[in-house]
């Protein structure tokens, strides 16, 4: 019997580089898809964006944990909190 893990844990040596590279990939994806080119690793900028990273990885088979991606909000709970910024 064989045995592999489908995820690298993050205290491996080469899990941070490995994250680094697909998190660049990913990003050079969605700016190609959409021709814009103010795309950071992370898509906090609007919706659309969202939605396009989301068909991206479902279509590479990349595992995204729904729970963790918020749309657009005015208020967002963070490690259980929802902090009040006004």
């Amino acid at each position: 019997m064989y045995f592999s893990d489908k995820c690298m844990p993050m205290g491996c040596s080469i899990s941070c580089s490995t994250f680094e590279t697909v998190s660049t990939f990913l990003e050079w994806a969605i700016k190609m898809r959409t021709g814009m080119n103010n795309i950071d690793h992370y898509l906090d900028q609007c919706k659309l964006l969202l939605d396009e990273f989301s068909c991206l990885c479902q279509e590479l088979a990349i595992p995204v944990a729904d729970v963790k991606n918020v749309g657009p909000v005015t208020c967002i709970t963070y490690l259980g909190y929802e902090p009040d910024l006004t």
